[in-house]
């Protein structure tokens, strides 16, 4: 199962991340504050999830010419009838 900064998905999904960052945060303050010479590139911070995903996201001039950001599903269609067309699905 994929994972965002340290949050799994349900947790990003429900807001639960938030809450896991402030005490994953404390913790980090905690073991800093005990042991600083152990990090050297300073005080350390939890990552938060990024804020948007995507595979193949949109630019926005994209966004402004009006190209759809949701799934285009007639392309479902398409891709099954390729996929018989070489062979890839039996029937």
């Amino acid at each position: 199962m994929g994972r965002f900064s340290g949050a799994y998905p349900e947790q990003v999904f429900t807001g639960r991340y938030q809450e896991l960052a402030v005490t994953r945060q404390q913790a980090l303050d905690s073991w800093y504050q005990a042991n600083p010479e152990r990090f050297v590139c300073g005080r350390p911070v939890a990552h938060m999830p990024p804020t948007s995903v995507a595979i193949n996201p949109i630019s926005p001039e994209e966004a402004k010419l009006g190209v759809p950001s949701a799934v285009n599903f007639p392309t479902l269609a398409r891709a099954k009838h390729t996929a018989r067309e070489t062979t890839l699905i039996l029937e």
